[in-house]
Order: C-alpha cells, then sequence, then structure tokens
C-alpha cells in the first residue's frame, strides 16, 4: 500500500480494452493504488485480486426469473465484488469503485466531491414498485424493508468505515438478501445507514445503464459509462 486511497477496478475479461482503459485511469490518478478484481473462473487481468463468492448472498434464484441478456448470477452480484475488495484491502481510508466499461479523461478528484462517506448515481429513494424490488419479494416477505437503490455499480466512493458497514451487513445477515439484485442490495443497506448520497446531480448525464442514453462530449471532463471502446476517446 503506496497511498491511503484504492481505485477498484471491476472487470470480467482480460481483453485489450480493459488493459488500455486501466492503464488510463492509473495514469490519471496517480495518488491512488490501483486494484483489478473480478470473480474467480473468469480470464482477469494481470495481478488481479480473485472474488470468492461463498461468504455472501446468492443470486442463482434471481438470475433463472429475469428477462435480462444472462442467467449468470454474478451479473446481479457485484457489489460482492464491493465487499471482497474490503475483505482483502481493509486499511485504506477511501475506496473508489469504478467498472471496466467506464471511460474518463480527468481524476477522481476533479470530477467528483469527495467529501462524503459515501456517494453512488441516480438514487433511487422509493423503489417498492420497482421490477427489481418485485423480483426479491418473490423469494422473501420481507415487505416491512426500507428499500432504495442506487444506479449502475461504477462510481461509488466509500469511506473505510462506510465499506466496512457495508461489508459486514453482507456477512452477517446475507440471508436477508438472497436474489436481490445488486443495486437494490447496496441502495437499501446504505439507505439503512443514513449515508445514500448522489455523487453528482448531473450524473444522469454521464452515467447509465445503456449507452444509447448517454450523448458523450469528449471535448469536457467526464466519466462516462457504459463505453465499450477507445476509439475517438480523448485523453
Amino acid at each position: 500500500m503506496n497511498n491511503n486511497k484504492a481505485i477498484i477496478f471491476t472487470h470480467f475479461n482480460n481483453t485489450d480494452f480493459e488493459v488500455e482503459n486501466s492503464n488510463i485511469i492509473k495514469k490519471l490518478n496517480p495518488s491512488w493504488d490501483f486494484y483489478p478484481i473480478g470473480f474467480e473462473g473468469y480470464d482477469l487481468l494481470v495481478d488481479s485480486l480473485v472474488a470468492t463468492r461463498e461468504n455472501y448472498p446468492n443470486n442463482t434464484g434471481l438470475a433463472t426469473i429475469t428477462n435480462e441478456c444472462t442467467d449468470n448470477p454474478d451479473w446481479y452480484s457485484c457489489d460482492i465484488l464491493l465487499c471482497e475488495a474490503y475483505r482483502q484491502l481493509p486499511d485504506y481510508k477511501s475506496y473508489f469503485v469504478i467498472e471496466y466499461d467506464t471511460v474518463c479523461n480527468c481524476s477522481i478528484e476533479s470530477f467528483f466531491d469527495l467529501d462524503r462517506d459515501f456517494f453512488g448515481n441516480n438514487i433511487k429513494y422509493d423503489v417498492t414498485d420497482w421490477e427489481w424490488t418485485k423480483r426479491y419479494l418473490q423469494f422473501s416477505n420481507s415487505i416491512e424493508r426500507d428499500f432504495a437503490a442506487i444506479g449502475q455499480s461504477t462510481c461509488i466512493y466509500f469511506k473505510n468505515y462506510a465499506l466496512k458497514r457495508f461489508y459486514e451487513e453482507m456477512t452477517i445477515n446475507k440471508a436477508k438478501y438472497h436474489n436481490m439484485l445488486c443495486e437494490l442490495r447496496l441502495g437499501t443497506v446504505m439507505k439503512s445507514l443514513g449515508i445514500l448520497n448522489k455523487s453528482r446531480d448531473d450524473i444522469d448525464k454521464f452515467i447509465s445503464y445503456e449507452e444509447w442514453r448517454i450523448d458523450p462530449d469528449f471535448n469536457q471532463d467526464y466519466f462516462y459509462h457504459p463505453v465499450k471502446s477507445l476509439d475517438n476517446i480523448l485523453i
């Protein structure tokens, strides 16, 4: 550990895109230590942290009832990578989580206000009628829970105690969170802690769950997600 801040780069593949994008992020943030992480069983970047699944909620059932493009429960469980990052790296003061298909041309500090304990994007404080809440309730009768959600699982920031509290909740009370979408789990837990914050008021212009929903302007400072190519990107 050379710094007191860690970038957690979540990914599933070791391709030229992941390699090049990770190098850009490292170059733009020299005061942060950089850690790629992914689940065991995948072809990960060199020197990646390898995450196990056994100690955390299981989303196998959720994957069987969705209409999404994948029936792989790992797709619904990326918050486990955050927990594993904390378990393996418990001593950093701050953690910034960024997915492999998020591109940027500026430092974390120049784009985000880090004077908070936690932030995500596109926060949903009332998700009682959200499709992912209804799917979860097919497996649980926890209707009394105060649900919430974050948007995409990228550009998420934790102070140490905040990530520790999330990790503890996911491991100590994991049975409560089986078959809950990762974004719903994280939002619900952080809301219960009273620290559910949105990263920027205009973050929906930069981060979405579908590429066509953003209109990238690569001549401004940016963190864009999802972007699957580095073509025409200005660094």
